[in-house]
């Protein structure tokens, strides 16, 4: 059995759900529930289920989000697309089935994540050698100046 009730402060527990259903799992005991029609808001989902001789429960927080005009119509606006490429010196090619061949491209960078390359600090000879160059200026001035 599930129940949805609207998000409130825990200490305002909503009593009236504002969706019920009482069904039944797979053989996976696996259930997919669709609540349509929730208007915008916080939920507060709360499942039952008898297992063996006793019940449990469980519940959690979801977001029904509004929809916006962005995922109502999700299709490419041509006027834009040809402002933004008229405003960025670049050119609209329109509804095309393939792009032109004379289109430049970059060529792709490949990042490998599989590897892994120690680097020791001495691997380069240029590094120690001014390592030593410094340690060495910093002991002559200092025994120069009667420091050491």
């Amino acid at each position: 059995m599930f129940e949805v009730y609207k998000a409130e402060d825990k200490r305002q527990q909503s009593k009236d759900a504002v969706f019920s259903k009482t069904a039944r799992t797979d053989a996976d005991g696996a259930l997919l529930v669709e609540a349509a029609g929730l208007p915008p808001g916080s939920y507060r989902v709360v499942a039952k289920a008898k297992l063996g001789d006793r019940w449990i429960s469980a519940d959690d927080v979801f977001v029904v989000n509004p929809e916006r005009e962005e995922l109502e119509h999700p299709e490419a606006r041509e006027d834009v697309l040809a402002r933004i490429a008229a405003l960025t010196g670049g050119r609209h090619l329109g509804a095309a089935s393939s792009l032109p061949g004379d289109l430049p491209f970059s060529p792709p960078r490949v990042v490998r994540v599989d590897r892994r390359m120690d680097v020791e600090i001495w691997s380069r000879p240029q590094l120690l050698l001014l390592a030593l160059v410094l340690l060495g200026t910093e002991w002559a001035l200092r025994r120069r100046r009667g420091f050491l």
